[in-house]
């Protein structure tokens, strides 16, 4: 019962960091601050979080799991491979285009030190996933380790999100969920 509660009230803290952050942005988030919209005083999240960064890397991983839910709900795992993961990655590029503040919160935020219960759920959900779609393709291409393919789609795409997020290209996200899809296909060996 005990624990139970005390789940509750952590989320209740990552609520309120998540509305913070989806509002104002990771730099609008205090202890006092994310305290008095979870209904609590500020001493309190100190039972559940070390500091704030603790806080912010809790919420992170509570992003992720969202971002990865989601996306299962949008796409057909009835098809193929490489269409499955096409898609995926289109909805995961979607969803941090749609929410830069989450973007900016997992990927560029400093955390600190990791709180050893959650260090393992930082490696993204999505990713993961993404990683396992790529396995069960049929990669006839140049590229021989899977871990190599993964990682050039993992960089391509958050070099991509860099870009939008940051304003840094004139191109659209239209523009860029095209590229997506002919690398995923040129690393899979669906396109010659």
């Amino acid at each position: 019962m005990k624990s139970k509660r005390k789940e509750r009230n952590r989320q209740y803290f990552i609520d309120a960091a998540k509305t913070i952050i989806e509002q104002e942005g990771v730099d609008a988030i205090s202890v006092r601050k994310v305290a008095d919209l979870a209904g609590f005083s500020y001493a309190t999240l100190y039972n559940y979080f070390s500091d704030v960064n603790a806080l912010l890397t809790y919420t992170a991983v509570d992003y992720l799991q969202t971002c990865h839910d989601k996306i299962i709900d949008k796409v057909d795992m009835s098809q193929r491979n490489p269409i499955v993961l096409i898609h995926y990655a289109k909805e995961y590029f979607t969803y941090m285009v749609e929410h830069p503040n989450i973007f900016k919160l997992i990927f560029i935020n400093k955390f600190g030190d990791v709180p050893k219960e959650v260090a393992k759920d930082l490696v993204p959900k999505p990713a993961i996933f993404m990683r396992e779609l790529l396995a069960q393709c049929d990669q006839n291409t140049f590229i021989t380790s899977l871990d190599d393919t993964f990682e050039l789609l993992s960089s391509s795409m958050h070099g991509k999100l860099m870009f939008i997020i940051h304003e840094r290209s004139s191109l659209d996200a239209t523009y860029y969920y095209h590229q997506i899809e002919q690398e995923i296909r040129l690393l899979t060996g669906e396109e010659r």
